[in-house]
């Protein structure tokens, strides 16, 4: 199995090739659903993704907010 590991602005993400179509397709469910978070389960376990859109003025919703907008699709 290829395993990844990824950096961005100082921050390490390690993944399998498994993995990819999960990420991806968290990814593309966030952008449309902003400050929502996404997850979907990986070869490498839970994968979580929330947009957060800082040109709006938009900042991550809070704990009982984020609880109650969650989507979670298990594949």
């Amino acid at each position: 199995m290829k395993r990844f590991t990824m950096t961005v602005a100082g921050q390490t993400l390690s993944f399998t090739e498994d993995d990819i179509d999960t990420i991806q397709a968290a990814l593309a469910s966030a952008t449309q659903r902003p400050g929502a978070r996404i997850q979907r389960y990986g070869a490498s376990g839970l994968v979580s993704v929330v947009m957060q859109d800082d040109r709006h003025g938009f900042a991550q919703r809070d704990a009982a907010n984020d609880a109650l907008d969650s989507e979670q699709v298990d594949y």
